[in-house]
């Protein structure tokens, strides 16, 4: 019993682990700023002041540091 409650863990830690693992393997690049644009990602604040303010919707600002 003991054996299959470690085999369990190992496995839902590894399937838990291996795709957080996933998404930071992504490459820096114009292809992701496509990929975000067509998700509904902005760039510009006042784009999304603008948006927020004519859907009534809150925005939500990320700021990052871009080498």
């Amino acid at each position: 019993m003991y054996s299959r409650s470690l085999l369990f863990g190992t496995l839902l830690c590894t399937l838990i682990l291996g795709s957080a693992a996933q998404g930071q393997g992504k490459a820096k690049g114009k292809g992701n700023n496509i990929v975000a644009m067509q998700n509904g990602w902005l760039f510009s604040f006042s784009d999304a002041k603008r948006q927020g303010a004519a859907t009534g919707k809150p925005i939500m600002v990320v700021i990052r540091c871009e080498p």
